[in-house]
């Protein structure tokens, strides 16, 4: 029985003028010089203008809710936005997904103004056009301007009707199999006449039917699994402006479960005996029309069964199809809203250039004694404490203060920090120890999953503020017995090289479809390797899961078309401007083996830039922040929190000390139970105003040739050796 269901939203005019609008009420809102008009996003697409439109008493398009510090959307619940967060007179509104904390989207209503907090600009009628269609921006606040002045009127959502249903007849499922991959699908068509309820007002209105389908697979053993779902409908007869819809959606399985039931396209390898389901639902004016769901399956070495159904009442079929085993690698189609580059530059699924600026999580996942507030009398490499620990107290009890330790420095107050400072992305240092006993075993859940709470958790953090991730891989098996390993062209090289690329095949899995983070960084400051080995295996090892995710490498100066990489960025991290003389750090950065002459080459690649780590304040930080600005460069400075190191980090806490070869276990576990209450430094403000700062499209020095320094690693981190120095540039 197909559910035909009559949906009436009325929208009643409560108040005509409210000149103090109060948190929780839903307003329409009016330029003051055109009350006909009304404030309505132009569609229901993230990042889609806000414009002016006729005011319908019976459209949901037009009401806003204010709750105190921003306006949502009651028809698409979408937040009124500031584009890129610029806060320059004449940058466009917008409208995106909500996001708490997320100070793009913070307005307050000051009598007739509408201001964006905090940063004394407002909500403006562009040119004071009385036109429909006539965007809204942002200007420099002024009481006296007609531009600026609305009209809020309070309103009230009511939902009427009743729901009917007729039948409908399935049409017959088909399904198909080819070589290498296994494709099925069902298609259902249906007709049906809904009965009208028997509420006066809904004579007049619309009438929706309710249409669902569904995909699933059940491996046999892993397989890659890409499920989409299309539903198109079509109205007969209808006083509606949309004659059509038609709709896609797959799965999304993200972060161990953690996103359920989002809906974004993605793909993932799905383990032995589990099962995916890819749903969508579409709720449409509509008296025909037809649904598809399609299911493709790559598989390596193994038997799978697939199969799709279309369901509703309306239209119920069934198809299977199984495929043969074969011996061809596993392919996998990834999200299509991942970022991806475009030439120099950086792009969303929308064509929209992002330029990624922030911050670095230093310390958090990857413990580094200089900034951490640690000493180690052991003899044990910085970085390294938790070998230390493990000797004194065991595997299981240092497990547990590590715990202690990830619990308490960091929490969710500080990604509300980050996410007042303006910053987009968030550099997230994690290491094998992360993921792995030290005998090299995977740290499973009570599922007997790899373990990723740490990394889940912060993702979705950083999604619930806006913010992009980018995992870096700092600490490798084999890296505290010599550093260099890893890249060399030796047995031991290779192994180690073999063991990082599994690591980066299980995140690669983990997270494929997770459109928050923006880009994996390979691995951190590794010394040249011979034809760049080390960077063509862990290439490798992520696209062997993902095809399509953007590649951070470091340490290379080879074209990346000589490799045949795609959708990469060539990353550097700058420790050479740390002193105070400006002039001389200019240099620094002028030189034929500085900073602009490797961002000149590597543009010369065409692909974009990345200063992942670089430390400086005063006048020099100024310079370098807007040197990175003027070129369109993604930047994150180091770090965002340390244990009382002032400059290096935008926060310290206070000056806490562990021995952590000789205090006693409960000593460790209260120090770092109880890390203090935070201090803002000074470079914080600097790296504020730098994040929120209009981008323009100068570039950086002169082009020119000329061989890009091969990074060599040399301070391996920011170790203390690097602070006695003066730092160093990778």
């Amino acid at each position: 029985m197909l559910r035909i269901t009559t949906i009436v939203t009325v929208l009643t005019l409560v108040i005509p003028v409210l000149s103090t609008p109060t948190a929780g009420t839903t307003y329409s809102i009016s330029p003051k010089s055109y009350p006909n008009l009304c404030i309505a996003p132009s569609n229901d697409a993230e990042g889609s203008s806000l414009v002016v439109a006729t005011c319908d008493d019976a459209s949901s398009e037009i009401a806003w809710l204010y709750d105190g510090l921003g306006l949502s959307n009651s028809a698409y619940e979408m937040c009124i936005d500031v584009t890129g967060g610029d806060d320059w007179s004449g940058n466009l509104a917008q409208v995106w997904s909500c996001y708490k904390g997320n100070h793009n989207q913070m307005f307050v209503i000051n009598e007739e103004m509408i201001e964006w907090n905090g940063k004394n600009m407002c909500l403006d009628l562009t040119d004071g056009k009385g036109q429909t269609g006539t965007k809204i921006q942002i200007w420099s606040c002024g009481s006296s301007n007609p531009n600026q002045q609305w009209i809020f009127t309070e309103t009230s959502l009511i939902d009427g009707c009743d729901s009917t249903s007729e039948s409908a007849t399935p049409a017959t499922a088909v399904s198909t199999v080819a070589t290498l991959n296994m494709t099925t699908s069902s298609t259902a068509s249906f007709t049906a006449t809904p009965t009208e309820s028997a509420l006066p007002y809904c004579d007049e209105q619309d009438e929706n039917a309710s249409v669902s389908a569904t995909a699933a697979v059940t491996p046999s053993a892993c397989v890659v699994a890409n499920m989409s779902t299309t539903v198109s409908i079509t109205k007969s007869s209808t006083t509606s402006a949309f004659n059509a819809i038609s709709s896609n959606s797959a799965s999304s399985s993200l972060g161990g479960e953690l996103f359920a039931g989002a809906t974004s396209s993605s793909s993932r390898v799905k383990r032995p005996n589990h099962k995916t389901v890819s749903s969508y639902s579409s709720a449409a004016s509509a008296t025909s029309g037809s649904v598809t769901t399609s299911l493709t399956v790559s598989n390596t070495n193994a038997e799978a069964t697939a199969s799709s159904t279309t369901s509703g009442s309306a239209a119920e079929a069934t198809a299977s199809a199984t495929s043969t085993k074969t011996n061809t690698t596993a392919t996998s189609t990834s999200s299509s809203d991942y970022l991806q580059v475009s030439g120099t530059s950086v792009v969303d699924s929308s064509g929209k250039t992002m330029t990624l600026r922030g911050t670095n999580l230093g310390g958090w996942l990857v413990m580094e004694d200089w900034m951490c507030g640690i000493t180690d009398e052991s003899g044990n490499s910085d970085r390294f404490s938790q070998t230390t620990l493990e000797s004194r107290f065991g595997v299981d009890q240092t497990h547990a203060l590590f715990n202690t330790w990830y619990d308490n420095w960091l929490v969710s107050s500080d990604w509300d920090n980050i996410a007042a400072l303006g910053f987009n992305v968030v550099r997230l240092p994690f290491g094998y120890r992360n993921l792995q006993w030290a005998n090299g075993s995977w740290i499973t859940d009570s599922s007997g999953n790899v373990d990723f709470t740490r990394l889940d958790w912060a993702v979705a953090q950083a999604k619930s503020r806006g913010i992009y991730v980018v995992p870096v891989f700092h600490i490798w098996e084999g890296q505290e017995a010599e550093y260099a390993t890893i890249s060399e062209d030796s047995s031991d090289g290779q192994s180690q090289r073999d063991a990082a690329g599994k690591i980066w095949e299980k995140v690669a899995t983990h997270f494929l479809g997770e459109s928050t983070i923006a880009a994996y960084d390979a691995i951190n400051e590794p010394t040249g390797s011979a034809n760049d080995n080390l960077q063509q295996d862990l290439y490798k090892a992520i696209r062997s899961v993902d095809a399509e995710r953007i590649i951070v490498m470091e340490s290379i100066s080879t074209d990346p078309s000589t490799y045949g990489w795609t959708n990469v960025i060539y990353s550097m991290h700058e420790y050479l401007m740390m002193g105070s003389d400006l002039s001389y750090n200019q240099q620094q950065w002028q030189a034929d083996s500085g900073a602009a002459s490797d961002i000149s080459q590597w543009r010369g690649y065409n692909i974009p830039v990345y200063i992942a780590e670089f430390m400086a304040d005063g006048t020099t930080l100024d310079w370098m922040l807007s040197q990175m600005n003027n070129a369109n460069l993604w930047w994150s400075g180091w770090t965002y929190k340390t244990v009382n190191m002032g400059r290096w980090g935008l926060y310290n806490t206070g000056s806490i000390s562990v021995d952590v070869s000789s205090d006693s276990y409960s000593s460790i576990q209260s120090t770092w139970s109880n890390l203090g209450a935070l201090t803002e430094q000074p470079v914080a403000s600097q790296y504020k105003s730098a994040a929120n700062l209009r981008k323009r499209s100068v570039s950086v020095g002169s082009p020119r040739a000329g061989a890009t320094k091969r990074f060599t690693g040399g301070h391996k981190g920011r170790s203390r050796r690097a602070l006695v120095h003066g730092g160093s540039r990778f």
